[in-house]
């Protein structure tokens, strides 16, 4: 069950990541939404820490970018 305040919040966050370029998150909440899977408590979050999350998310995902081209470069010389 998911109230339809939290699915609102789901979706301000899904769009949210979308314009910051987390291609992952958008996919996996559509995915979530597709299939009405939900893990509880997911998106039970106020509004300060969504910005929190999607910062999070994005330096995450800059990471694994930063350490993928690492290993591509290393393994190519």
């Amino acid at each position: 069950y998911i109230s339809l305040q939290e699915l609102g919040k789901f979706r301000d966050l899904i769009v949210e990541a979308k314009h910051k370029g987390l291609e992952i998150a958008v996919a996996v909440g559509k995915r979530m939404l597709d299939e009405n899977v939900f893990i509880f408590g997911a998106v039970d979050f106020n509004e300060a820490s969504v910005a929190e999350t999607i910062n999070q998310l994005t330096q995450l995902q800059n990471a694994r970018v930063r350490f993928a081209y690492g290993k591509l470069t290393s393994d190519t010389e």
